[in-house]
């Protein structure tokens, strides 16, 4: 500053209330050094500044104005102003940005330390940190599911320090479920799966799960339907024998987990069907059924045999037709409904929850006609008439067995004679005889047969 060629005596020192765009002296007499105190101020009220020198010439002009500046303690302990946070909490979604700006007093302006569920909290750009003369920033440009959890800034100087504790909630799509995802349970048509809750739940209550399959040898997910809301399914209609992958995904509102894959899982019983039952015996049989009786197979496949299947099979052809609808649970069974005169040949299945075995062995072929038994024993001869060289015989016909009976062969031996002879060498159809050629006076017996 020049000061026109004579020394200066004094300044006078103007200030403005931003509020009130008026300039006013603050001093009453001349301010003889380059510094001053302004005593009137009001707490929190901006102001500008401006001197003007005085010579023995006269006044300056007043010098250009001081940046504002807010009338505040010099010793003043830290202040965080959190009002402006309702209830501490800030809830967004993942992606969204995070603002934290937070009014600060302070003389001297006090130092700031993050926290991050008590751990510190550094500078990055991913938490960006700022700090002003009256303001405290904590910026997340783009929030994560990670980020959610209880930040604390502390403000400290000479004075004193304060504090405040914000809670961040970022919402998500929840964590994969926990593995791992295994077969409780699996039969020839069924698989059921558990696994376990997602260690994270998005922040949010889940709403269900995904489940999915995956034939062996193809690349083709697909959804296995039906509502899951808890950590297990039982996924139905898988072909038996073939092996398939699943995975499961847990789903909240804001979106859906990555996949738990499970490792290949077989479509089959823990068991096996039973072994084939021994051949079946023909018991009996007439012109419309055949009755069968066997023995049950030597293993059951680790589950016990439930029932039987019978199946027949007509001469001359190479069909097996099946004549039980449902299993029967003995080992014998009349087969009704067949023609009388065909011939027939049957087979069994034993079945148990592992499915139906391999059929045994046929029986032997058998026709459907009605039975034949050989006749009873007739009863012995009745003596009807003696000449001195033949005697007369007569008989009761015996029962014929179901067939009708042929005939008749007679034999005779003299007492104590041990061999039998045959008297007619072809059948005699009546049941009177007379039998020539005898010796007189000679003792005879006399047998028939048929």
């Amino acid at each position: 500053m020049k000061d026109g060629g004579s020394d200066i005596i004094g300044y006078d020192v103007e200030r403005r209330d931003t509020r009130l765009n008026r300039w006013v002296q603050v001093n009453r007499d001349l301010v003889k050094s380059s510094n001053y105190t302004d005593n009137t101020v009001t707490d929190g009220h901006l102001y500008e500044y401006r001197v003007t020198a005085h010579n023995v010439a006269g006044s300056s002009e007043p010098s250009a104005a001081s940046k504002p500046i807010c009338a505040k303690p010099m010793k003043e302990k830290p202040k965080l102003h959190l009002d402006g946070l309702y209830g501490k909490m800030i809830r967004v979604r993942a992606g969204d940005p995070v603002y934290i700006n937070i009014p600060l007093t302070g003389s001297p302006i006090p130092t700031i330390r993050w926290t991050f569920n008590t751990q510190h909290l550094q500078d990055t750009p991913h938490t960006r940190q700022e700090v002003g003369d009256e303001y405290v920033k904590l910026t997340i440009p783009k929030s994560e599911r990670a980020d959610s959890g209880l930040y604390t800034i502390t403000a400290k100087n000479a004075y004193g320090e304060d504090s405040g504790d914000i809670t961040l909630l970022v919402y998500d799509k929840p964590g994969k479920p926990k593995g791992p995802l295994e077969a409780a349970e699996v039969t020839n048509s069924s698989v059921t799966l558990k696994w376990q809750k997602p260690e994270d739940d998005g922040g949010s209550e889940l709403t269900g799960y995904i489940v999915e399959k995956c034939e062996i040898g193809t690349d083709k997910w697909l959804p296995c339907g039906g509502y899951c809301p808890n950590p297990t399914f039982v996924v139905k209609g898988l072909d038996e024998g073939k092996q398939y992958r699943f995975r499961v995904r847990s789903e909240n509102i804001y979106g859906i987990s990555d996949a738990l894959e499970s490792k290949p899982i077989t479509a089959k019983n823990p068991f096996d069907p039973p072994d084939p039952p021994s051949q079946p015996k023909v018991l009996d049989h007439g012109p419309t059924f055949v009755s069968l009786a066997w023995e049950p197979p030597a293993h059951d496949g680790g589950k016990p045999v439930t029932g039987y299947l019978v199946e027949k099979k007509e001469k001359g052809t190479q069909e097996w037709v099946r004549v039980t609808s449902f299993p029967i649970p003995t080992t014998d069974f009349i087969v009704p409904s067949l023609s009388d005169g065909q011939t027939y040949e049957f087979r069994v299945l034993a079945v148990n929850d592992g499915g139906i075995g391999k059929p045994s062995k046929p029986s032997v072929p058998v026709m459907a006609v009605r039975k034949m038994y050989a006749p009873e024993a007739p009863e012995a001869p009745h003596i009807d008439k003696i000449t001195k060289d033949s005697v007369t015989l007569s008989w009761q016909k015996p029962n014929d067995g179901g067939s009708k009976i042929l005939g008749y062969y007679i034999e005779k031996r003299m007492k104590d004679a041990k061999e039998w002879d045959i008297i007619n060498n072809i059948l005699h159809k009546a049941t009177t005889f007379t039998v020539p050629e005898l010796i007189e006076h000679k003792e005879y017996e006399f047998r028939l047969l048929q």
